[in-house]
């Protein structure tokens, strides 16, 4: 009887130590708190987006910020002069870049999936994506991570505004939508906006730029800290696509500026893994060349078709652009 005792306990307590890990684990995750009516009156919180595989949106509130660069600053290109902006109004915004779970299970919802080593003994189970034209990486990454969590890559800027435009049909038929909203790609301003989040530095987190490259450079979301608003990856994941064509900077334009109505390329932001290279080839990079796409002011471009394995995007709702 003794011995049946402590063998009960010691299951209990177990059972206790792997759901307390379970609930450390998940209090590690940020929850959404918002409900839709609340949504629709876009109070500050987090909001989980209905039926797309976790997809969380956090308040950006409205305000003003010096968007560009100072002349002084490692890695600054002449398209990053510096003027004020005003957002008018507020919006949420993806608190990582979108994953390949959450784009595939929208858009091909008939994908193909491979679960690498996770089956008994380590073996592959059929179930997440294997091939398809985005060369989609399926091998685990760091720690045994699932590349479902990893950002969805290879994205054209029309494929990125499709998948808006899905989610935007789908939320508006459920009643989810505030007025006058809709899910789309961040407009270049907000990007930056909420990227810096009120600072004025290279980057949007304090601290030393060297341990910024050196710690986790390629991975999940959410593996560096997040900025002041709650948003994670914003430097060095995937080149992130916006809503605007390339063009100069109109200095004049200080509220909400959209930039011009059409073009030939349009604009990236946050960089990838690739831009901050230690080396190119046998050449060592300078920290100029390693900064140049990286930062909060950083622009790059290219034309809306064309897809890279370091193209991605991050979600949007907010006002609709005229």
């Amino acid at each position: 009887m003794k011995k049946t005792y402590i063998i009960f306990v010691a299951v209990l307590l177990a059972g206790i130590g792997i759901g307390v890990a379970k609930e450390t684990e998940q209090s590690l995750r940020p929850k959404a708190t918002l409900t839709v009516e609340t949504l629709k009156k876009l109070d500050k919180g987090l909001y989980e987006v209905p039926d797309s595989h976790d997809l969380l949106l956090t308040y950006i509130p409205a305000g003003e910020f010096v968007m560009g660069s100072p002349k002084t600053e490692t890695g600054r290109q002449n398209d990053e002069p510096q003027h004020t902006v005003k957002i008018a109004q507020p919006f949420y915004m993806g608190i990582t870049p979108v994953t390949q779970a959450q784009y595939l299970n929208a858009m091909h919802p008939d994908h193909v999936e491979l679960c690498y080593k996770k089956g008994p003994w380590g073996h592959t189970l059929p179930t997440f994506y294997k091939g398809g034209p985005w060369h989609v990486n399926i091998e685990a990454g760091p720690k045994g991570a699932l590349k479902s969590d990893w950002p969805m890559d290879m994205l054209t800027w029309d494929e990125a505004t499709a998948y808006a435009q899905g989610v935007t049909r789908r939320e508006a038929k459920a009643g989810r939508l505030p007025n006058g909203y809709v899910y789309r790609l961040p407009t270049e301003a907000e990007w930056e906006y909420a990227c810096r989040a009120g600072t004025r530095t290279p980057f949007n987190i304090e601290g030393d730029t060297q341990a910024f490259f050196a710690f986790e450079r390629n991975g999940p979301f959410g593996r560096r800290k997040a900025n002041a608003w709650g948003l994670f990856d914003l430097h060095g994941g995937v080149y992130e696509w916006v809503q605007d064509w390339y063009a100069p900077y109109k200095v004049e334009e200080t509220r909400d500026p959209k930039g011009p109505q059409s073009g030939k390329q349009r604009v990236l932001r946050g960089g990838c893994t690739a831009s901050m290279q230690e080396k190119d080839g046998e050449r060592e990079t300078t920290p100029a060349e390693r900064m140049r796409f990286v930062r909060s002011g950083s622009r790059y471009k290219l034309p809306q078709d064309y897809e890279l394995p370091i193209t991605g995007m991050r979600l949007v709702l907010g006002p609709v652009l005229e």
